[in-house]
């Protein structure tokens, strides 16, 4: 896999057997923050700047981190958890989402050290997409 930065576009970029996804800056560097914040490493980020290959590679040890205390205690990360769901596993809610969409579902959670939520169709469903916008509200409905 090869990654580089894109900084007209503000993120990396990985290409794999001719595919091209990215991650933008801005995120990643939110998401180190919280997973220094769970390990207790503040530290690691002295010196990082947003949009640096260093913030890439800090991010990658820190989620081999988290992968090694899940092996060792079974902690969880809640860095790909979506705050206004947290709780709400099982139930049906509808979102609104800050580009004024809204969605019906069910809140499923996947993975096991870096857990991240799912839309249900139904409370028994076991499969479904990631939930990946920025929500505004949360309404439980059951």
């Amino acid at each position: 896999m090869n990654i580089k930065q894109n900084n007209e576009l503000e993120c990396y970029e990985f290409e794999h057997e001719g595919r091209v996804s990215v991650y933008p800056y801005s995120l990643l560097f939110e998401r180190i923050q919280i997973l220094a914040s769970e390990l207790g490493e503040e530290d690691k980020l002295n010196n990082v700047e947003n949009g640096s290959m260093k913030a890439y590679y800090i991010y990658r040890y820190f989620l081999q981190e988290v992968l090694l205390k899940y092996n060792k205690d079974g902690f969880q990360s809640k860095v790909y958890l979506v705050p206004e769901l947290i709780g709400k596993e099982g139930k049906q809610v509808m979102v609104k989402y800050v580009d004024g969409t809204e969605e019906t579902f069910f809140v499923g959670k996947k993975g096991t050290a870096l857990p991240y939520y799912i839309k249900l169709e139904t409370a028994k469903s076991e499969y479904g997409d990631p939930v990946q916008k920025h929500i505004e509200s949360v309404l439980v409905i059951s």
